[in-house]
């Protein structure tokens, strides 16, 4: 066989970097940095009791995990010595069902005192200190890791990953400094994410107990008369049946008249509980297009799983049979978007039929008393209200998005 030259590995550097690092960044398989080690098995009996243990739901969509309040397993001398979770571990998930699940990393972020860890888990620890403790918490997330991750895979009922295809894998690392400003850095992203995020949760919390306070009539509108100095109150409210401000849209689609580029909602392009329609399929598969829906009517998902699924339509379209398209009855369309978002519905909804596949059941929702206002005024004002609310929340998620694809970018562009 005739001699091969085998080239040197060329040194790399990321393409976005703080201006005062220079140097290539070193390339270090796992394996020869540290260990793998999988977790703890035990029978049924054996939990309940004993030391914290570690599951795979306690881990799975974080990035880190730390002392706090974990389920108990009977863990032996041994077994805590053995499976013990010290900070700076990183914990890859074993097995998923969806294969982007499989091998997700998360970041011990101190020492778990007398704490094991699950068998659906794989332990990784460096035999030298090498990374950067939150380092750790982003290099493993990259696109270039993920992609080497997948590809090491094995998938059969589930998608998994084991310790020698993940002691294969290759990972780029800067100097411990540039290691610390990139950890500081996306940190700081983190914090930012989180605090949007927190400010959408409380907007979500204040609308829900302002919209639970208006349908009580907790809290009323006032009718100016002439100037804001002088203020009337409206109407009291009518308890009404639900059938006699709302009926279900009993327009079907005609598969040989219909327009192949017609919009079709399905239950999966709703988002639950926020009313966000998150995507919608054009599509010239017309046999399962059940209803019509107008634009103004209020889309509910009425399999019980999927009963704080709703939309306010702002198009014309058609919709699959697990989904009520409501058309109103002299009464706000915007206004029953939110009424239909109350706890109130939302319990009689929930006194659904069928077995195999609980359901709403329209003949009980359509009878069902609710107190509504009867002055139009009054419900354009409370739909306005509402709206506008529902509209700083979107505006807060939006910004949560963007600083969430601006993270991804910046994954992307900072690591090898």
């Amino acid at each position: 066989m005739d001699p091969v030259t085998i080239p040197k590995k060329r040194g790399v550097k990321p393409s976005l970097r703080f201006t005062w690092f220079e140097g290539d960044w070193k390339e270090e398989r796992l394996g020869s940095i540290g260990d793998f080690k999988n977790g703890l098995n035990k029978q049924k009996e054996d939990f309940g009791f004993g030391s914290p243990f570690v599951n795979l739901m306690d881990v799975f969509g974080k990035n880190t995990v730390r002392n706090q309040e974990y389920s108990l397993v009977n863990a032996s001398a041994k077994d805590l010595k053995t499976y013990d979770l010290r900070q700076g571990d990183v914990l890859f998930i074993r097995s998923s069902v969806k294969r982007e699940g499989v091998g997700e990393a998360v970041l011990v972020l101190e020492d778990l005192t007398d704490t094991v860890y699950s068998g659906f888990l794989i332990r990784y620890r460096e035999r030298k200190e090498i990374l950067d403790v939150l380092y750790k918490k982003y290099c493993f997330t990259t696109r270039r890791f993920r992609t080497d991750l997948l590809a090491s895979a094995t998938t059969s009922a589930n998608t998994n990953i084991n310790q020698d295809s993940l002691s294969d894998l290759c990972i780029w690392i800067p100097t411990l400094p540039e290691q610390q400003k990139i950890a500081g850095f996306l940190s700081a992203v983190d914090a930012r994410i989180q605090q949007l995020t927190r400010k959408k949760a409380l907007l979500e919390q204040y609308k829900k107990g302002v919209m639970q306070q208006l349908f009580t009539q907790e809290i009323r509108f006032t009718r100016a008369d002439g100037s804001d100095m002088h203020r009337t109150a409206f109407a009291e409210w009518e308890e009404k049946e639900f059938g006699k401000i709302a009926r279900r849209s009993k327009d079907k689609l005609d598969p040989k008249t219909a327009e192949h580029s017609i919009k079709c909602i399905e239950l999966e392009h709703i988002e639950k509980g926020t009313g966000r329609l998150i995507g919608f399929t054009e599509s010239s598969d017309l046999q399962s297009l059940k209803t019509v829906f107008k634009k103004g009517n209020v889309l509910f998902g009425k399999l019980r799983p999927n009963l704080r699924k709703f939309y306010h339509a702002d198009f014309d379209g058609a919709c699959t049979g697990e989904i009520w398209a409501l058309q109103t009855i002299r009464f706000n369309s915007k206004l029953l978007f939110y009424l239909v978002q109350t706890d109130e519905f939302n319990s009689v909804a929930t006194m659904s039929t069928g077995s195999k596949m609980p359901r709403a059941d329209w003949s009980t929702i359509s009878s069902a008393p609710f107190l509504v206002p009867t002055d139009l005024e009054e419900q354009q004002k409370i739909a306005g209200f509402l709206g506008a609310l529902d509209a700083r929340v979107q505006a807060v998620g939006a910004q949560v998005e963007g600083a969430q694809r601006w993270k991804k970018g910046l994954l992307q562009q900072m690591f090898v």
